[in-house]
């Protein structure tokens, strides 16, 4: 998952490791299920999911109020299983999370099912309060694991890699279930962001096809 606009890791990707991508992006405005498939010998591997916007598209680009408010409307509703789309002329409909929680079978429709199944680290973002559309998928979450139902069935770890932070910011991380992880630095922050890799390197299982 990137916030970024730009195709800086889909660029990267496809000619260091010569993957082809497909861009899967269908949306016109929000970005619940804007990603690029990645291919080895025809096959699907990987996904990048432009969280906020792509820079081809400029009416995704989120960055009014008005456009994290209609994302969070989106967010909800796929949430709580009211979320709907197109695809090839038909209607198609979402389980809730709490659903496909219940029966452990997610899909790939969108990136917000990865913070209910998936460990999550998170680098190279600040995380600011203003970041609404994220913050009230943490909430959610929250509130998830504290419901006797399915809480046993979230599994999943979520990670927040920073220089340092607030003592008060850190005890926010921690009450919706996010692990800080602290990695100071004196200004290099090349130097911070290759101990972090190196740091992921060993938590991340390598694949069949050889790749993290």
């Amino acid at each position: 998952m990137t916030t970024n606009y730009d195709y800086a890791f889909k660029n990267t990707i496809s000619q260091e490791l010569n993957l082809e991508y497909v861009n899967k992006s269908s949306e016109d405005i929000y970005s619940i299920r804007r990603k690029i498939e990645f291919h080895i010998n025809n096959q699907h591997n990987t996904n990048i999911w432009h969280i906020h916007g792509e820079i081809d598209k400029p009416k995704t680009i989120m960055l009014g109020l008005d456009h994290y408010c209609g994302e969070i409307g989106k967010i909800d509703s796929y949430i709580k299983g009211f979320y709907t789309f197109e695809k090839n002329g038909e209607t198609q409909k979402v389980d809730s999370i709490k659903k496909k929680l219940l029966k452990n079978e997610f899909d790939e429709i969108s990136w917000i099912d990865l913070f209910f199944n998936s460990n999550i680290h998170i680098v190279g973002f600040s995380f600011h309060f203003s970041e609404i559309d994220l913050w009230w998928i943490l909430t959610k979450r929250a509130r998830l694991l504290r419901d006797n139902e399915v809480s046993k069935r979230i599994k999943n770890k979520i990670f927040f890699y920073c220089d340092q932070i607030e003592e008060a910011t850190k005890g926010l991380f921690e009450s919706v279930g996010v692990t800080v992880m602290e990695f100071p630095h004196n200004g290099d922050y090349l130097d911070s962001y290759e101990e972090i890799i190196e740091h992921l390197k060993n938590k991340m299982p390598v694949h069949n096809n050889g790749y993290k």
